[in-house]
């Protein structure tokens, strides 16, 4: 469990990103539902496969709290634009579609946003009631390649020119997600 402090601008402060492998008896709704009740903290679970690593996440966060300062938000929860704008969709039944949890997910990477760290270390310990934690869901991880390509629409020839500029392939897949993820601020 990580939790990063996203600055003093931001509506919700701290950002807590894990991984974690649910157990077979839980459903995300139900998760959620647990969690949900508290006005004071914004939760949304991904697919693992869908997620790129932390700085996916973090920048995904941040033009989140940039949205919602100026009031361009197009959803009605931080969390929930942190699912826009990871997904690179500005559409939340598509976002959700391409980056929420599947029948076929390996495992959940979780966010939840706070104005507050010890609410945020809470709803972990609330989460790892649904499984063990697990941060290698959270990392862009060879297996992850196939889906990741197909899901941010990324092209061979895009991908073979990112990796003569990247020191590795895993860096080259990297950096142009998160190019999809800022430019899905520009759409807006």
């Amino acid at each position: 469990m990580q939790i990063f402090d996203l600055g003093d601008t931001a509506r919700f402060r701290y950002l807590l990103v894990m991984g974690i492998r649910p157990s077979q008896l839980c459903s995300v709704q139900e998760v959620l539902k647990s969690v949900s009740p508290n006005p004071e903290v914004s939760v949304q679970i991904f697919g693992a496969e869908s997620v790129a690593g932390y700085e996916h996440l973090l920048t995904a966060a941040f033009l989140s709290v940039k949205a919602w300062n100026a009031k361009r938000n197009l959803a009605h929860s931080p969390a929930t634009e942190v699912l826009l704008y990871a997904s690179g969709r500005r559409q939340i039944k598509e976002a959700i579609g391409s980056a929420g949890v599947t029948e076929g997910s390996w495992g959940w990477v979780v966010i939840a946003l706070s104005n507050s760290r010890a609410r945020l270390n809470t709803v972990g310990k609330t989460f790892m009631r649904y499984g063990s934690e697990d941060e290698r869901l959270v990392e862009l991880t060879d297996d992850k390649f196939p889906v990741l390509i197909h899901k941010y629409g990324i092209t061979k020839d895009e991908l073979a020119v990112s990796e003569q500029l990247s020191p590795s392939k895993r860096d080259a897949l990297k950096s142009l997600i998160l190019e999809r993820v800022a430019l899905s601020d520009l759409y807006r």
